[in-house]
């Protein structure tokens, strides 16, 4: 690893996860302007001519800007975009973060992890719990200049839970939601009133920009979508309402984004505080291989790039300092197709005995070096500050010996007659180490229950893709995910049997998460929340080792202090 002495002066910053990105912008939004990126090394694409016709922003060379222009670029490296699809219902991975770059959204979210009003200045639910009423503010514009009406909400519902999307969408949670809408109806000229089949307590949170894996509250300008020949065209040009303007892009080479004077969150539209950056361009490069962005790290040509955390003590030799955000994701076991009763999972004592195999404690203290990082507990979203967590949720302690016995119970002493099979995963800067991870959960399931166990890494959008093709089934599934503060979607994704990527079929469960869905009392969403994943945990079709306290590494110049839960949470000052 190249020791990191940088220039005196240059801002060091490595992140350790794309998710936690607009995090780091935040804290570069209230520091001084950054300074302009020196030109990219060889091994990165180098800029070149607009694919949407705007300026492009001024680069070193430039002159110096007048007194009120911002200006100033941030250079960002990171490994993995995702499906690089900007349409939501599209879209998943690592490019959900250029979303929160691009979109505007109906719901937005403050430091405290509290919705509160965006595009949306409320939204109201009917006493019978079918119908929310959506009153959109006016003052929005998209970055072509246009106004944001209330045309283009119902578009965008349309387009993201109306008939044609349970048909085309590619995002499994954006089909269910769907299924469950009745009708999107424009009321008068700034509201619209969406009706569901059933109670859904969680909707709100599903369409704001805290909800960290999906962009279903974002907004698609209907006259221009319709102008570049739908899907194809906006693809290629990206117009929405977001705090960045996309000026050029490169597909898995470079996006390069513009602020957007014209952003909606100010104090002259009502908001409590003005979100618009600090700083003029935003220059992100897809980088796969880690000692590229490290080098550039070293010469200054990057800002931020993501790393792991074997960097560290570089980083910290050149000036940075760790900061740490609380419970911002979390690693997840998922054998595949259990509710097949050919598959030895199918049996409740492989799966109980499986999680038992696996001792937690050595994974939290060896490869990750102790509490700072990962913590033993949690139960998929609902870590300890989530809605519905209680310990009862955290995984199995580690007993070899009872596994052992529960194996032998269920028909395979030692592991005799049980099938080899695969363990898939990624590298993810989401979880650092995942693929360690894996080998270790898979020595511990061979040196423990005799299995034989081979950890296959791919890449993470085939993977899930995979998944959702129940390539996976007879395998295990080893993934990562963001937290977050409302799981309820994520649970209603594992146990409803029309979900193509569901992983269990017992109804009395998905009856029991619809349950729990419908709870509109706030006092009440709490417990109804736990009962849910208690009844799922008691099934174990799939469990969390681990949760991460998500760490990233930035110059000491930047503001101190630490964020709160979940990474995707945005905070004063950045989107």
């Amino acid at each position: 690893m190249p020791n990191l002495a940088l220039p005196s002066g240059r801002k060091i910053i490595v992140c350790t996860s794309l998710a936690i990105a607009l995090t780091l912008l935040v804290a570069c939004a209230g520091s001084s302007p950054a300074e302009p990126a020196a030109p990219a090394p060889a091994t990165a694409p180098a800029a070149q001519e607009a694919t949407v016709p705007t300026a492009v922003p001024a680069s070193a060379g430039s002159a110096p800007a007048a007194p009120n222009e911002v200006s100033g670029m941030v250079t960002m490296m990171v490994a993995d975009w995702g499906t690089q699809a900007f349409e939501p219902r599209d879209a998943s991975g690592q490019i959900i973060t250029q979303h929160r770059m691009l979109h505007g959204w109906l719901i937005a979210g403050n430091e405290k992890t509290e919705m509160i009003p965006g595009i949306a200045t409320s939204w109201e639910l009917s006493e019978d719990g079918l119908q929310w009423t959506w009153t959109i503010r006016d003052g929005v514009k998209f970055h072509n200049g246009d106004q944001l009406t209330i045309d283009d909400i119902q578009f965008t519902l349309d387009r993201h839970h109306g008939p044609e999307a349970a048909e085309n969408a590619i995002h499994g949670i954006f089909i269910q939601q769907s299924k469950r809408t009745v009708s999107q109806e424009i009321t008068g000229p700034n509201t619209i009133v969406v009706t569901q089949t059933e109670p859904n307590a969680t909707y709100p949170f599903l369409m704001s920009q805290l909800h960290s894996s999906d962009a279903h509250g974002a907004v698609l300008p209907k006259n221009y979508w319709e102008s570049v020949g739908g899907k194809e065209g906006w693809e290629a040009a990206p117009v929405a309402a977001g705090p960045f303007m996309l000026v050029d892009y490169k597909p898995s080479e470079q996006m390069l984004w513009e602020r957007f004077d014209d952003y909606y969150f100010t104090p002259d539209n009502g908001f409590h505080e003005d979100r618009r950056m600090k700083f003029k361009t935003m220059d992100g490069r897809l980088v796969t291989e880690e000692s590229t962005r490290i080098s550039a790290l070293r010469a200054g040509q990057a800002d931020m790039a993501e790393a792991s955390l074997n960097a560290r003590s570089q980083v910290e030799a050149g000036g940075g300092r760790l900061v740490f955000i609380p419970e911002a994701s979390y690693s997840q076991v998922r054998p595949m197709g259990c509710w097949k009763e050919e598959l030895p999972c199918s049996d409740k004592r492989v799966r109980y005995a499986l999680d038992y195999a696996v001792d937690k404690e050595l994974i939290r203290d060896k490869l990750y070096g102790g509490t700072e990082v990962a913590q033993v507990g949690g139960f998929e979203a609902a870590t300890p500050n989530a809605l519905g967590y209680s310990p009862e949720l955290d995984s199995l302690p580690f007993d070899p010996e009872q596994a052992r016995q529960l194996l032998a119970d269920a028909g395979y002493p030692g592991g005799e007659g049980f099938p080899p099979f695969n363990i898939h995963t990624w590298n993810g800067g989401d979880v650092p180490l995942q693929p360690e991870q894996a080998e270790l959960i898979a020595e511990m399931w061979k040196d423990n229950l005799g299995l034989e166990v081979t950890v296959v890494v791919g890449d993470p959008t085939a993977v899930r893709q995979q998944a959702r093709d129940r390539q996976l089934d007879g395998d295990v599934y080893f993934r990562s995910n963001e937290a977050r503060f409302d799981g309820g979607s994520l649970m209603r994704s594992a146990t409803d049997p029309e979900n193509p990527n569901r992983l269990m079929e017992e109804p009395q469960l998905f009856a029991i998460v619809n349950e729990a869905l419908a709870e509109l009392d706030p006092a009440k969403r709490h417990e109804a929340y736990n009962r849910a994943y208690r009844a799922i945990w008691e099934e174990h079709y799939y469990w969390s080792p681990i949760y991460v306290n998500l760490p990233w590494l930035s110059a000491s110049a930047l503001p101190p202090g630490n964020p709160g839960p979940w990474a995707p949470t945005p905070a004063p000052s950045g989107p």
